[in-house]
């Protein structure tokens, strides 16, 4: 069996990469993660299921090299399928609109706010916020802190962590 795209890392952005190259039935995609999926959230460690704090049972141990002082800094990185938006360590906010502006401004064009704001709203399923700036139904659900609390396991179903052989629908 052969593919024709690899995804190395089946973190957010892999796992989206992933989900987008498999909406077109002619591309055969592999993601590949070195950590552990947890299709159920009843199979998920208690730590990654509570949610309320980073967790470290699924994180590389990642830390700075050590500054002139011998000082190192953590660097959390989540190892489950969905990587660290799995692990409560990753979080997602949109730009000013405008910095996107000024972007455009700069000669780029397709990068106001007003360009992008329609791929904000097909990449997310936002079961809180609707109207014009908030879409539905893309692949990734975004949390509201104080709205509702929605489980590693659904976020990272979200973000496209799914077999290669599934297609939008399937879930």
């Amino acid at each position: 069996m052969g593919y024709d795209v690899i995804v190395a890392g089946g973190g957010s952005a892999g796992c989206v990469t992933a989900a987008r190259l498999s909406v077109d039935d002619r591309c055969r995609v592999l993601l590949l993660e070195a950590g552990p999926d947890y299709p159920a959230a009843g199979d998920l460690p208690a730590d990654i299921a509570d949610g309320s704090m980073p967790t470290t049972s699924h994180d590389w141990g990642l830390v700075s090299e050590p500054d002139e002082h011998g000082r190192s800094v953590p660097l959390p990185r989540g190892r489950p399928m969905g990587g660290c938006s799995a692990t409560n360590a990753c979080f997602a906010l949109r730009g000013w609109p405008q910095d996107y502006g000024r972007w455009a401004a700069m000669g780029n064009p397709g990068w106001s706010f007003a360009d992008l704001l329609p791929v904000f709203r097909a990449i997310e399923s936002d079961a809180d916020f609707g109207g014009d700036w908030h879409g539905g139904p893309g692949p990734a659900e975004p949390g509201h802190p104080g709205r509702r609390r929605r489980g590693p396991g659904r976020a990272a179903r979200h973000h496209g962590a799914r077999s290669p052989d599934h297609r939008p629908g399937d879930y």
